[in-house]
């Protein structure tokens, strides 16, 4: 009697199938993976892009420094230029008031005897028109006084004096002549205002 023969069973393959979803993720991962550049060894060269962003660097460094040179020239420059603007200023007018000068000594030379005492005066006229003509030329005109109303602006009051002969507050002597340098004032006139006594007839 023989035996049946066992059959045995076939070998199961074992297959690894992968969703498409991994697939999906495998291929984005390849792709970033080739986007992205390969890093350099730190030890080796640097890319060409990275060597020239370097070099542009430094020459704009290097025109900020320029830069910053020549606005500090400019600037002891123009410090430099105040400076002797402000000490040479007068420079003009310096010259015309020697002129003036060398008449006064001339003046003086002349002035050694009493029978020159005329001459002397008439030279020391002339020598003072002169001396206000110059001004003149550089804007320096004469504050009005005598006969005017005080004007607390460009008059200064050194005293008052009481009398009928003029208005109150009218300037009736001058002490010493005030000046204005185009609209702007030198000095103030010393003046000598006039008061009118008490019961007087004031006309102001």
């Amino acid at each position: 009697m023989t035996t049946p023969e066992k059959r045995t069973a076939p070998k199961k393959t074992k297959i690894n199938v992968k969703s498409a979803g991994d697939t999906a993720a495998a291929d984005k991962r390849q792709s970033v993976s080739a986007a992205q550049p390969a890093r350099t060894d730190p030890g080796g060269e640097q890319p060409a892009g990275l060597e020239e962003l370097e070099r542009q660097a430094e020459q704009h460094y290097d025109k900020y420094l320029r830069a910053c040179a020549d606005l500090e020239n400019y600037r002891k420059r123009a410090e430099r230029e105040r400076l002797d603007y402000l000490k040479y200023a007068n420079e003009a007018l310096i010259k015309e008031l020697l002129i003036v000068s060398d008449n006064l000594c001339r003046a003086l030379e002349h002035a050694d005897t009493e029978a020159n005492a005329a001459s002397l005066q008439e030279g020391v006229e002339m020598t003072l028109k002169g001396l206000m003509d110059v001004l003149a030329r550089f804007g320096v005109k004469e504050v009005e006084a005598y006969g005017c109303a005080f004007d607390p602006t460009v008059h200064e009051a050194v005293s008052v004096q009481e009398s009928d002969q003029a208005d109150n507050n009218m300037v009736t002597d001058v002490a010493q002549k005030g000046y204005l340098l185009h609209d702007r004032l030198l000095r103030p006139a010393m003046v000598v205002v006039n008061r009118r006594p008490e019961g007087g007839d004031d006309t102001s």
